[in-house]
């Protein structure tokens, strides 16, 4: 199997697995390759606050799934064992997010370094975050499953 095969299939088990709380919030998996991902999300009236823009959350949530999956894409689990997120713009009610989350550092030990880019369709930065993801060196799926 291809890296860009097992890449897919893990993908697909994980929002297999996280259905629930994609579906609550409206996230889509619009790209992924390996180390990479890509989500996307509509600001909708029921995911802003009370100065109604998108409550900052929902756009580290977003940010949270696109460097999750992009640290698993190399059937890995594991978990965000450090996040720092900083707010450059609202994202105000109607506004699509797009969350672009690329592996930087991957030294093939316990933990990776991920960086995040949270922007609306016009292109404008509302967040960036960096994370550390740590592996629990446990596959989300098996070789022979795929």
């Amino acid at each position: 199997m291809t890296d860009n095969n097992l890449t897919v299939k893990v993908i697909e088990k994980l929002t297999e697995l996280d259905y629930q709380l994609i579906n609550l919030l409206g996230v889509e998996i619009v790209d992924v390759s390996f180390g990479r991902c890509v989500c996307r999300l509509t600001v909708r009236d029921d995911l802003v606050n009370s100065g109604n823009v998108c409550q900052g959350g929902i756009i580290f949530t977003l940010a949270d799934f696109s460097l999750a999956y992009a640290s698993m894409t190399g059937n890995q689990s594991g978990a965000t064992l450090s996040a720092n997120i900083h707010f450059t713009n609202p994202a105000p009610l109607g506004d699509v997010l797009t969350s672009t989350a690329e592996v930087s550092h991957d030294s093939g030990g316990r933990t990776v370094t991920v960086k995040v880019e949270v922007k609306n369709q016009h292109g404008l930065l509302i967040a960036e975050s960096q994370a550390v993801w740590s592996r629990a060196k446990q596959s989300i799926i098996k070789i022979g499953d795929a």
